[in-house]
């Protein structure tokens, strides 16, 4: 094959690799917010794993209460008493749209009503930072991974 003809090979390759780059990108994108949102509930089912019990809770003269709060753990950590509050995490995978991407997990059980309405209102809990907790730990891994897929795209285009 002449050198010309390789340029023009090579020049078709990388208009078709452009073509094809956005798809791509937003699969790698896609792929990459998943496996953050998978970090993500891993995160909450840890920080639900707490180990004092009921009865520990109430020999330590109730730490979390708002009247004199002594938390033995940090606050962000949740002990897990029944289980309720583990089996209730749930996650709606990562999807796309025009707009970016979107995904979520959740916990609807009324142990989580609870925790969450903590610090606020009639509460006689202390607040419970869990969700600042989570994004705080998630943040760097994610936009790492996100720089990751791009960068990963992008040099299969080459």
């Amino acid at each position: 094959m002449s050198a010309p003809a390789r340029v023009l090979t090579r020049l078709q390759e990388l208009a078709q690799a452009a073509e094809s780059y956005p798809e791509r990108l937003a699969r790698a994108i896609v792929d990459a917010e998943q496996e953050s949102l998978d970090d993500i509930e891993a995160e909450f089912r840890r920080r639900s794993e707490g180990t004092l019990t009921y009865s520990d809770l109430r020999r330590m003269g109730h730490p979390y209460a708002r009247r004199d709060p002594q938390t033995p753990l940090d606050p962000a950590m949740l002990n897990t008493h029944s289980g309720e509050l583990l089996a209730g995490y749930e996650q709606e995978s990562i999807e796309a749209d025009d707009e970016g991407t979107s995904g979520m997990v959740f916990n609807d059980s009324e142990h989580a009503h609870r925790i969450m309405s903590g610090g606020k209102g009639d509460s006689l809990m202390v607040e419970r930072p869990i969700v600042e907790a989570v994004e705080d730990f998630i943040e760097a891994p994610r936009r790492e991974r996100l720089q990751r897929a791009q960068q990963s795209v992008l040099s299969r285009m080459v």
